[in-house]
């Protein structure tokens, strides 16, 4: 399917926006996180931002914590982050999301200006873009079950990531490089 220079335009205006929108997005779930007061900008109903966004699960090392309580795995759980808060800034779901996202947003610039980074040709930037964001949406949906099931409440802050992450990576398989080859062409 070939995209016409206007539709790639404003695919890419509109990734622009989305992965800067979810940058600030993880940036103020990533201030929420480390911040010891309660969040009042979402406890209503089944959203409760607090139990989701400071809990077990709210650091990349929770998912030992899931793999050992939840799953009954026979292992050690590995906490990293309990005494060092420095750790709980580096390690937590938020801030990794706003540095993947960021990179992400850094390539897609560099593919549309069709620049190189050291060997890495623009065609490979976008594929590292499409990589990045389908793992981030597959880990988006473990902390989705994670909220659903296990928690029982939501963060509004966390599924609009979620969303994010799936509507940008939607938008980046519709763009196809040079030298790319779609499956129908």
């Amino acid at each position: 399917m070939m995209l016409t220079p206007k539709t790639r335009r404003f695919i890419f205006i509109v990734l622009f926006i989305l992965l800067s929108f979810g940058i600030l997005d993880a940036l103020f779930l990533t201030y929420l996180h480390l911040s010891p007061d309660s969040s009042r900008f979402c406890g209503a109903g089944e959203f409760n931002c607090d139990i989701v966004n400071k809990g077990a699960y709210s650091t990349i090392d929770g998912f030992s914590y899931f793999l050992v309580m939840d799953l009954g795995v026979s292992a050690p759980i590995i906490d990293l982050t309990g005494r060092n808060g420095v750790l709980d800034l580096l390690l937590s779901n938020a801030f990794l999301g706003a540095l993947v996202l960021s990179l992400v947003l850094f390539l897609v610039i560099c593919f549309k200006k069709e620049k190189h980074i050291g060997e890495l040709s623009p065609v490979g930037m976008l594929r590292l873009s499409r990589w990045l964001l389908f793992i981030g949406v597959m880990y988006g949906a473990y902390l989705f079950y994670i909220q659903k099931v296990i928690l029982k409440t939501y963060c509004l802050y966390c599924l609009t990531l979620d969303v994010v992450l799936l509507l940008s990576l939607i938008l980046l398989m519709l763009l196809n490089g040079k030298g790319e080859k779609m499956n129908n062409e």
